[in-house]
């Protein structure tokens, strides 16, 4: 499952402080979820409105399984609680799966419940999707009706 995340600041847009970059770094050195996961770093170019492609602007992470997903949101939380006291009730991070967002405020086991239980509606929705476009299409019955010249069809 593939997911993109990002911290942000609740007052002030984008990422002022570099938090997403210093996060990926977070993840890369927890041993729950930094051997387990493939983690990328999205950055910013210039012509997207950003002041320097140096900065990270999202992570790309693949994860295998809820439990991971888990994982990153108790990461998070340690992440959120080593940052200064006057700036981290201003911490967010947000997870991105698909067109499911979900925004955490913490990282607190409520907050990777509801994370999880997000990320299974989207994948079962994906999953929904996919059965339903690969089925082969329904054809009517008239459709299937034999020609004229055909055997069994009109006049010959």
């Amino acid at each position: 499952m593939e997911l993109r995340v990002r911290v942000a600041h609740a007052e002030v847009p984008g990422d002022p402080s570099g938090w997403t970059g210093a996060f990926a770094d977070w993840l890369v050195e927890d041993r729950r979820l930094g051997r387990h996961a493939d983690i990328r770093r999205g950055r910013s170019s210039p012509s997207d409105g950003g002041m320097s492609g140096d900065l990270v602007s999202w992570i790309s992470l693949a994860v295998a399984s809820g439990s991971l997903a888990t994982d990153l949101i108790m990461v998070y939380g340690h992440f959120r609680a080593s940052l200064p006291r006057r700036v981290r009730s201003a911490a967010r991070l947000i997870v991105e799966h698909g067109e499911s967002r979900v925004i955490v405020e913490e990282g607190t086991a409520e907050d990777a419940a509801r994370v999880v239980r997000a990320l299974n509606a989207a994948q079962a929705a994906d999953e929904e999707t996919s059965r339903i476009s690969s089925a082969p299409p329904v054809v009517p019955p008239a459709a299937n009706a034999p020609q004229e010249g055909e055997p069994g069809g009109g006049a010959a």
